[in-house]
């Protein structure tokens, strides 16, 4: 940590930003999350593109504790904007990890600020894609209303799918259904399977092909 700054400050011509955005691009995600904090500290990010980044990348790399700590922090210490997304980010994280009852109490408190958000303006379309993630990754958790949300989803994608067609959760929930879709259709096709291989249905089969 303490050499990538000095290497940094060396080159005046080059920020933690920029450090960040080419570590990412090669694929070395711990080693820009690394940058993104130096860029964090320095205060590069003015307009918040990157807001929270580190936290994105340790995931994105399969590094959940420290993602974990990085949102819990953030969290904790800063109240603003940004709560509902990290609660969003708490709870998916959780849910990796297999801390369901823990994942659940993260994703409603993010479900209600968005819906709460939502009830203020309906046009905003970050605040939508936000609920429609929690849908989803409620509806991973394998708990007694898993199934609940996956149709209040389906519900919330379907009014609000032309405004989030292009938009990353939209797609996610497209492939997502697809998925689900698709395995409803081969377990209802094993089913007639088994049904057809039963004995007494073999031996009418067999009688009738005679």
């Amino acid at each position: 940590y303490a050499r990538k700054r000095e290497k940094i400050d060396h080159f005046h011509q080059i920020s933690f930003t920029d450090a960040g955005e080419q570590a990412e691009r090669l694929g070395n995600l711990e080693e820009a999350a690394e940058y993104f904090l130096m860029a964090e500290e320095k205060g590069e990010d003015e307009i918040g593109i990157y807001v929270d980044q580190p936290g994105y990348l340790y995931e994105k790399a399969g590094q959940y504790d420290k993602a974990l700590a990085y949102f819990i922090e953030r969290y904790e210490r800063q109240r603003d904007t940004w709560q509902g997304s990290r609660a969003l980010s708490i709870g998916r994280l959780y849910r990796k990890k297999g801390s369901y009852e823990e994942a659940v109490r993260y994703l409603e408190e993010s479900m209600e600020y968005f819906q709460k958000k939502l009830m203020r303006n309906r046009e905003q379309e970050w605040w939508k894609e936000e609920i429609l993630e929690n849908y989803l990754e409620l509806s991973l958790i394998p708990w007694e209303k898993s199934q609940e949300n996956w149709k209040k989803g389906l519900e919330f994608y379907e009014r609000e799918r032309k405004v989030m067609r292009l938009s990353q959760r939209a797609l996610d929930f497209q492939i997502l259904w697809g998925e689900r879709l698709i395995a409803a259709i081969e377990e209802e096709t094993r089913k007639e399977r088994r049904a057809w291989l039963k004995p007494g249905k073999r031996e009418k089969s067999r009688h009738l092909n005679q």
